[in-house]
């Protein structure tokens, strides 16, 4: 008996005529053979849309630049006992998330270093708030390996024509540093389309503040105290959030100059 106590088919078993098969897995085959088709419509879609470094950057309010000198670029790290392994890519997935949360109109790039052939891991506005630290070395890993994910991609760019990336978009460079101005003094500063370049759980590599140091407008810092850097991202979007959402709104309820 079958379908609300019908039977399909009452002269031989259901199943033995195939009436069983036909009823129950056509639409099953055609509502799995749509979703896939759309599946891929929109990996490809999306895929062709972030894997161009200008393309992101048009969606970026601001940019979080994670400079690790340790990170693995393979990808090729367990995920039980992954921080020693990964040369520390845990810090890296600690501030993608601390961005993500506290700023999420910004993105967040992790440069690693740590391995022959370096990479840069892209996360765009908001993409890991949900993800527990270890959730995002999986997605790490299967990026950097060369597989797909929702909302991360790995591009090998070198470090230069990324800072001229983000020069020619409209982005201020800015350089944290525990010696550099103390933005509480003056808060804006950290306003506007800026991208903050910071170390992770060691200083970044000389040349690559060097490289920094040749393209900022600022050298700021948070305090004279060193933090760690997800901690330092939190602050810096609590401080865009407080500061620069309030006088862009002033500035937009001020009456015209006449």
């Amino acid at each position: 008996m079958w379908c609300g106590r019908r039977d399909l088919n009452p002269g031989s078993p259901a199943w033995k005529a195939g009436v069983l098969v036909q009823a129950r897995r056509r639409p099953l085959l055609f509502s799995s053979l749509v979703f896939g088709v759309l599946n891929v419509a929109f990996k490809l879609f999306y895929w062709c849309f972030t894997l161009s470094v200008e393309g992101f950057l048009g969606r970026c309010e601001g940019v979080y630049v994670v400079v690790s000198a340790t990170a693995r670029g393979d990808g090729l790290f367990p995920f039980k006992g992954y921080a020693g392994a990964s040369g520390r890519v845990d810090v890296v997935a600690r501030c993608f998330n601390a961005a993500s949360l506290v700023d999420p109109g910004a993105c967040i790039v992790g440069f690693l270093l740590g391995s022959p052939a370096p990479k840069a891991l892209v996360g765009l506005p908001g993409c890991c708030g949900g993800f527990s630290e270890r959730g995002l070395i999986v997605e790490f890993s299967r990026v950097l390996r060369g597989g797909s994910s929702g909302f991360l991609s790995a591009l090998e760019v070198g470090f230069e024509s990324f800072l001229n990336m983000l020069v020619g978009n409209g982005f201020k460079i800015v350089l944290l540093d525990e010696k550099g101005y103390n933005v509480m003094g003056e808060p804006r500063l950290a306003c506007g389309r800026a991208a903050f370049f910071l170390g992770s759980h060691v200083d970044m590599p000389g040349w690559v503040e060097g490289s920094v140091r040749g393209f900022a407008s600022s050298t700021l810092s948070i305090g004279p105290y060193s933090l760690h850097s997800e901690h330092v991202i939190a602050f810096l979007g609590w401080l865009r959030r407080r500061y620069c959402q309030t006088s862009s709104r002033a500035s937009a309820a001020a009456p015209p100059s006449p």
